[in-house]
């Protein structure tokens, strides 16, 4: 009996322990979830250049992507009835396809840079989290450079009959609810330690605020370079060969209070937060529902919002 290749090459690759890099499926790009109908297509061909997210939930970003598998289908119909043919008295279970992908998890890091007095306060702030040289700073996950964050993933791939690159939604997080709890209590820090913020959370250096981008303005955004690799394992004749996609770049600008400040927040530049009537399909990523917003003496919204350029509001 001939074995698969997945079958042959499984033993190899759970006997050297590591799962490599497979060229036969990859990550074409990330999905938008739009308010439409909050949901998304294999058959979508629009993607993100890049994604939003708002620290203050400390929430994680969700990532839906569209990865397309070049793994061939290891039966078809015609293989089926013509075994049907020979034995038709024997029980027909269905055939196994070998190169069905199911994916488990996904392993990210990311790398952010910036002005390289801010990234220094951001390394000493992260108390670890964070490993920082000449502006550059890298995702230390488990306080050990160099490992990646292991992820929740969800979604299987597969090719039916003798198609190639079928595609698939495979969700995910770019950026998990740890990272982002470990980036707000950093930026926050970092802040104070420069003398931007007050001991109460209140700005204490307008000035200095719009001058360094340790995001204490709503306006302010730091991007991420997010780096993306899935993990799973194929299927068929009990033979279960782990695998990896190539490393995807997603760039994803993290802010505190560009997308869902709320009133604590705000009260930092005597303001307000203020709903904006938007839908939004998951909330502090990607699309703002709320602003900062300065008042009138009668307490109104009088128009001003507060970003990287403005003042902090002042009563009339």
């Amino acid at each position: 009996m001939r074995l698969p290749l997945t079958a042959l090459f499984s033993g190899l690759v759970f006997a050297n322990g590591c799962v490599e890099q497979d060229s036969s499926m990859f990550i074409q790009g990330a999905l938008p979830l739009l308010p439409a109908d909050c949901q998304v297509s294999n058959q979508d061909n629009v993607f993100l250049p890049s994604g939003t997210l708002d620290l203050i939930g400390r929430k994680g970003y969700s990532s839906f992507l569209k990865v397309l598998t070049n793994l061939p289908a290891t039966f078809n119909n015609q293989d089926v009835q013509q075994d049907q043919t020979r034995s038709p008295n024997f029980p027909d279970y269905g055939a196994v396809d070998n190169n069905v992908v199911i994916f488990e998890s996904a392993s990210i890091d990311f790398e952010l840079k910036g002005a390289l007095d801010a990234t220094d306060f951001l390394e000493i702030a992260a108390a670890g989290g964070l490993t920082c040289e000449a502006g550059s700073c890298t995702s230390n996950a488990d306080n050990e450079a160099g490992k990646q964050e292991e992820v929740p993933a969800a979604g299987t791939l597969f090719n039916v009959q003798t198609t190639l690159n079928s595609a698939q939604v495979v969700v995910t997080e770019a950026i998990s609810s740890n990272t982002a709890a470990t980036l707000f209590t950093a930026f926050t820090q970092a802040a104070t330690d420069a003398g931007l913020l007050a001991g109460d959370g209140n700005v204490a250096n307008p000035v200095g605020a719009q001058n360094t981008n340790l995001l204490v303005l709503p306006g302010q955004r730091q991007r991420l370079t997010m780096n993306i690799s899935l993990t799973g394992t194929t299927t068929g004749s009990g033979d279960l060969r782990p695998v990896k996609s190539a490393v995807f770049p997603f760039g994803v600008d993290v802010c505190i209070g560009c997308l869902t400040p709320d009133a604590a927040y705000c009260r930092k530049f005597d303001a307000v937060a203020f709903a904006i009537e938007q839908e939004n399909c998951i909330d502090g990523q990607d699309i703002p529902t709320a602003v900062c917003a300065c008042v009138n003496a009668l307490g109104e919204p009088d128009g001003r919002i507060v970003t990287n350029d403005s003042e902090i509001c002042r009563t009339p």
